[in-house]
């Protein structure tokens, strides 16, 4: 539970009956801690609750409204020492239990979670507390193994969940089953090794009715007019569906638009199954805010968002992801768990769109945006401004802007920012392929039939990934290829078969790039060009010659230092004339 919450639910022995009365009524509804105020100290250490209970006996033995709450608290409340496993946590709560005369609703069946010192950090129901003791006996579906549902399928497997992962591309199910991966990710061929075959299974179609959880994480790409397609998240709503039972919960993981889980799948999943939402099944949308390169170690720390359509699917919901996360947020409904992927994928689009605008301006004054950006945030805490970059890419910050986007008109409202930001940073591969244009025609020079070298075609080089969806690079790589260069393209990570299938594209080694290259374009940050033997990578490029360092990753004076070779960044051009 978040710690506002927690907050709100402490009190004072101070308090009167009337002030914790209005406490315990403004209680979030659907946050599982209604009925309950919690006593500390000033330093949160627990000293009793107070209950819906006790304020009645209270006002049933004519005690005024104005009384110290401290005379009618429990002073010994149930409560259980934190712990990163529920089962431990039930154990120790049952062995309280044992031989106690002690009503176990007492608190409203709450239980009051403290740390060592016995300073509160939470509140679970006991219900809570013996669904998430037996959570592993539950078996998961995951429905699509892509970069999300793959990575959580694996983290799911070694957190001790039998999981069958589902995937409709029978070359990819194949890949997996032999304990391959059809994406690099950090640490996701051992985990895959270590639990396929096992605790993870895989198959083409959903057909098991044993599963009790679903979780859809499949795609929700947009169209050529940046509308929301919901296909696959239909789909797998209707396979679900088929399969599903009383008692099952659907756990929504793919970014949607705001409304889509209520609006779109619930019906879906009723018409399929003949089950009521909320009744018979529960309904959960807890959305997937990792990043590439980092998914297994950051579905483990980051906090786990959960809006539920019914209190027991956000119970189900908590349990399970905090066997992944010590941190979970349960919002009171679907639409604000929606919502809080997008805000936070827009967000980040947005600065980098602002970073990005601010290169286009410094460019008009020949100002490196670079250097002015790190002047402008070297000790300045406040609102630090990323550095600008060829392009912003990634399926994500690609997409979810525009889902955002039909969030606010489907209510009327035409947002002013989402969509231009969106458009500075879908103009920047064409504003860095202009700088090669300009620099051909200063020096008499044609584009076509010229050979350039670009170095990273994974939307973004670190964390490192093999992802190329919505890359910048493949809209440079089209520009070029349309004005007849010839291209000839690396990465560290994504495999020369897969750059090879890009159109117009040939995979080739670093030293074989630069060779004969009449311009070379940094398109992603890996940290590995640092090593690069760069001087003499420069000296085997045709003359004149154009370096584009699309992410500023080198000094301006070794690339401008190497005989008839120029510098461009994002912002800044430095060109030799002939």
């Amino acid at each position: 539970m978040s710690t506002a919450k927690i907050d709100s639910l402490l009190i004072s022995p101070q308090k009167t009956i009337l002030e914790t009365m209005a406490i315990i009524e403004d209680a979030p509804p659907r946050s599982g801690i209604s009925g309950i105020a919690i006593v500390v100290d000033n330093d949160r250490h627990l000293l009793g609750v107070v209950t819906d209970g006790d304020i009645r006996s209270a006002i049933l033995h004519n005690l005024t409204l104005d009384t110290r709450v401290e005379k009618i608290m429990s002073r010994t409340p149930f409560a259980v020492v934190q712990h990163p496993s529920a089962q431990k946590m039930y154990e120790a709560l049952l062995d309280m239990l044992k031989g106690s005369t002690r009503m176990l609703d007492r608190g409203a069946g709450k239980i009051v979670v403290v740390d060592d010192e016995r300073r509160v950090v939470d509140v679970v129901s006991f219900f809570s507390l013996m669904q998430q003791s037996d959570i592993k006996s539950r078996k998961i579906a995951v429905l699509g193994l892509g970069f999300v549902g793959l990575t959580l399928a694996v983290v799911l497997a070694d957190s001790g969940f039998n999981v069958l992962g589902v995937e409709a591309q029978a070359d990819v199910v194949e890949m997996l089953r032999k304990g391959t991966p059809h994406f690099y990710e950090t640490g996701l061929s051992n985990q895959l090794r270590a639990h396929i075959g096992n605790r993870l299974k895989v198959e083409n179609v959903l057909s098991d009715k044993d599963c009790d959880i679903h979780i859809v994480s499949v795609g929700t790409p947009v169209n050529s007019n940046h509308a929301p397609v919901m296909t696959y998240v239909e789909e797998a709503c209707r396979s679900i569906g088929r399969v599903l039972k009383s008692g099952d919960t659907v756990m929504m993981r793919s970014t949607v638009p705001v409304g889509t889980t209520r609006n779109v799948c619930l019906p879906i999943l009723e018409k399929e199954s003949g089950l009521l939402g909320g009744k018979d099944f529960s309904l959960v949308f807890a959305p997937e805010r990792t990043i590439a390169g980092k998914a297994l170690k950051e579905l483990r720390a980051l906090p786990q968002v959960i809006g539920a359509l019914d209190p027991q699917g956000a119970e189900v919901a908590a349990a399970v992801y905090r066997e992944l996360s010590p941190t979970i947020v349960i919002l009171d409904s679907l639409e604000e768990a929606e919502m809080v992927k997008l805000v936070n994928n827009t967000f980040r689009d947005t600065i980098f769109s602002f970073a990005n605008e601010i290169a286009l301006v410094c460019e008009k004054y020949n100002l490196d945006a670079a250097t002015v950006i790190n002047a402008a945030n070297e000790g300045y805490p406040r609102d630090p401004v990323p550095l600008p970059s060829p392009g912003v890419g990634g399926v994500c910050l690609k997409k979810d802007p525009y889902l955002l986007q039909a969030s606010a008109q489907a209510k009327g409202f035409a947002p002013h920012i989402l969509g231009r930001s969106r458009l500075v940073n879908e103009y920047m591969p064409s504003h860095i392929f202009q700088k090669y244009v300009r620099f051909c025609e200063a020096n008499g020079r044609l584009v076509a039939g010229s050979k350039v070298f670009i170095a990273g075609f994974a939307f973004k080089g670190w964390p490192e990934t093999s992802d190329m969806r919505d890359s910048a690079t493949l809209e440079l790589a089209k520009l070029l290829q349309q004005s007849g260069a010839e291209v000839f393209g690396y990465d560290p990570v994504v495999a020369p078969d897969a750059l090879n299938t890009i159109p117009g594209v040939r995979a080739c080694s670093v030293e074989d790039g630069f060779s004969g290259a009449s311009c070379i374009f940094i398109m992603n940050n890996h940290p590995s060009y640092e090593d690069w033997n760069l001087l003499n990578l420069l000296a085997s490029m045709e003359k004149p010659g154009l370096f584009v360092d699309g992410w500023s990753m080198y000094r301006t004076e070794d690339i401008v230092g190497a005989e008839g070779i120029s510098y461009s960044s994002v912002s800044k051009d430095q060109w030799k004339q002939v």
